[in-house]
């Protein structure tokens, strides 16, 4: 029985070096530690690795200029009826809200909607959580068809 040649060898032990090569090279060429904030908003909190104090010494330098509208993020302790949200909302444009359709012992998903209209936005809150409450019917009614159990529906709370 007789071993690899020294010319095989050499294949084997170069292919090996491009495949680590490569691998070193995929590894550092990975995406940042923290998405970029977009343009016109704060980004919430230090990067990955970054002490609360340094985030906090800079963030007055990326805090928009007085005056500039930017998307901010609001999340209540409790849900709240629609008026609530609004009133608690007043001066601003609501765009988006995020809804979780209760259903009894299921923890369901959470929902976003588009909050439209110009007009009355308690109206417009209103609109966007009945969007979200037949599309949590609708993934019930699916599961159902898919061989699942539905959960029985909890009313809502105001």
């Amino acid at each position: 029985m007789t071993g690899l040649s020294t010319r095989a060898l050499a294949w084997i032990a170069a292919a090996m070096a491009v495949v680590f090569l490569g691998a070193l090279w995929a590894a550092g060429s990975g995406p940042p530690a923290g998405p970029p904030a977009a343009t016109g908003s704060v980004r919430l909190g230090p990067d990955p690795g970054q002490d609360v104090a340094g985030y906090l010494a800079g963030l007055p330098a990326t805090l928009p200029a007085p005056g500039v509208s930017v998307p901010a993020l609001v999340q209540f302790t409790r849900p709240l009826a629609p008026s609530d949200a609004a009133a608690a909302g007043s001066g601003t444009t609501t765009t988006t809200a995020v809804f979780r359709v209760p259903f009894d012992r299921v923890q369901t998903a959470l929902r976003f909607e588009p909050v439209t209209g110009t007009g009355d936005p308690a109206a417009a809150l209103g609109v966007a959580r009945e969007r979200a409450a037949h599309a949590a019917e609708a993934d019930a009614d699916r599961a159902v068809r898919d061989g699942g159990e539905r959960p029985p529906r909890r009313p809502a709370r105001h």
